[in-house]
């Protein structure tokens, strides 16, 4: 029972450290595009904006990873991901943004006030779809190993049959 025990926590670790190595992949990822979007091409990024991404990356990366795990993105079950999971993603991601924003005028630094905005956007989606994509890819698994000719019965009345059924 000991071993099967340490051997799912063993699974949850490796799990964890995969999304967190791909948060810190998709947010940089996400910051990139967003200047780039911003400026229609990487050539005509002015050279102020991207030495500061450049010198704020480790910052925003660090704290934006506080923050996804304050807002407990790595200790959801997103097999059963839903409406919530993608609130805490976007609520997670709004904050984020917010402190990054904040913290880079501490540093008396500026981007492109769109930069922020696209930004958010790309950060959304890229966060929020790896999370569903690994629900969809699961599903997708499962439904092959299982089998669908399968028979139930569900004895009893009431409005918990109907909630099962």
């Amino acid at each position: 029972m000991k071993e099967m025990a340490k051997k799912m926590n063993k699974m949850l670790i490796i799990r964890r450290t995969f999304l967190i190595v791909l948060d810190i992949i998709l947010l940089n990822l996400a910051s990139f595009i967003a200047i780039v979007a911003r400026f229609n091409s990487i050539q005509a990024i002015p050279e102020y904006f991207s030495d500061v991404l450049l010198y704020f990356f480790p910052f925003q990366t660090i704290l934006t990873i506080v923050v996804f795990y304050l807002f407990r993105l790595y200790h959801s079950l997103w097999r059963y991901a839903s409406v919530e999971e993608m609130l805490n993603v976007v609520f997670a991601c709004f904050v984020s943004n917010v402190l990054n924003f904040f913290l880079l005028m501490l540093f008396s630094k500026s981007l492109p006030r769109s930069y922020w905005i696209i930004y958010f956007v790309i950060l959304i989606c890229f966060i929020g779809g790896s999370r569903f994509s690994y629900r969809v890819l699961r599903d997708t698994k499962n439904k092959k190993n299982r089998d669908i000719n399968k028979r139930i019965m569900i004895i009893g009345s009431g409005e918990a049959a109907n909630i099962i059924i």
